[in-house]
């Protein structure tokens, strides 16, 4: 989990793993499967780091701190698996410092938009109506994507993209490994 001592009151960082939401042009609705973390700066410099998981176009589902939570330098595994009909989801977030736990199923809003298994992502990004924090480097670590078979994919033949905003560069990612994606802060 990032501290975000550099960053200003009122910024944010939101992290999470998903399935799909590339566009392949097959489907005129686009849908991602996603879990991870909201990480706010607030006001007084206080941080909070809130776990959810969404299968857009639906809303976020925020996980309540009691159920789970993580805080400032804490590792925390992630994943998101798919039924085989595409219809159901399953997040699972497990803090390995810890030891605390957290699962739940999440479904299709409509058949338009069941899952169709057509990409897998590490992502950073600004949270909405907030200005990106300067979150240093998030490290995704042991990322696999598989198929139904089980079938590996790794991570060494994707594309990253940076995060960009009217122009200004504000993150970077890079392919470390196979198995590790790197994001890091640029700042505007």
């Amino acid at each position: 989990m990032p501290d975000l001592n550099d960053a200003l009151g009122g910024q944010s960082v939101s992290y999470w793993i998903g399935l799909d939401g590339i566009d392949d042009g097959t489907n005129p609705d686009p849908i991602v499967i996603q879990a991870g973390f909201d990480a706010n700066k607030q006001q007084d410099g206080t941080v909070t780091y809130e776990a959810w998981y969404e299968w857009f176009p639906n809303s976020k589902v925020p996980i309540s701190t009691n159920d789970f939570s993580a805080s400032a330098g804490e590792s925390v595994a992630i994943g998101v698996t798919v039924t085989d009909a595409g219809t159901t989801a399953h997040a699972v977030f497990i803090n390995e410092v810890t030891g605390q736990d957290y699962e739940a199923d999440f479904f299709s809003p409509n058949e338009d938009t069941d899952a169709r298994g057509q990409s897998a992502q590490w992502v950073i990004e600004e949270a909405p109506g907030t200005t990106l924090a300067n979150f240093g480097t998030i490290q995704f670590i042991n990322c696999a994507a598989m198929d139904a078979n089980h079938v590996d994919y790794g991570v060494s033949g994707g594309t990253t993209v940076d995060l960009v905003v009217d122009g200004n560069t504000l993150a970077t990612g890079a392919i470390a490994s196979d198995t590790e994606v790197d994001a890091t802060y640029t700042g505007p």
